[in-house]
């Protein structure tokens, strides 16, 4: 056998796929580039219809699109907002069908010609529906 179908039957090719942490890392990083653009429509198609958001800057609990929409006009009005992520951590279950990303994250906005700066943390819950990673469940609190 000639050398060279030898080692090209002796090579594997390890082909890896996105898991599905990568998957909702990257629905992360799209909602923070979104907070931080102002992008209202994309923060808001990155939930799923049926999502619960417990908001950092506000009491109510989220748990309509409406009440997501509201909280996001709200915070995203001030045009100096930035998000900037601390350090995150996630965990999926066994089928790889559930994703929980939790870490620490800093917001920064203007308030009366000042820059003020809040420290949070956050766990986020994601899950595939119809082959789309949505964000299911987010809870974000102020540090005390």
């Amino acid at each position: 056998m000639p050398k060279e179908r030898q080692s090209q039957q002796n090579h594997s090719v390890v082909v890896t796929t996105p898991s599905a942490i990568d998957k909702a890392h990257t629905v992360f990083l799209r909602w923070v580039e979104a907070v931080s653009t102002h992008d209202i429509d994309t923060v808001l198609a990155l939930y799923a219809e049926d999502a619960f958001l417990v908001p950092t800057l506000q009491n109510k609990i989220c748990s309509t699109t409406q009440d997501r929409c509201l909280y996001f006009e709200m915070l995203l009005g001030n045009p100096d907002l930035n998000c900037r992520v601390d350090e995150w951590y996630a965990r999926s279950n066994h089928n790889q069908k559930t994703v929980v990303l939790s870490g620490h994250y800093t917001f920064t906005f203007a308030v009366d010609k000042s820059r003020q700066t809040i420290p949070a943390r956050f766990i986020f819950t994601f899950e595939c529906i119809n082959s789309t990673w949505l964000i299911t469940g987010h809870h974000s609190s102020q540090f005390i």
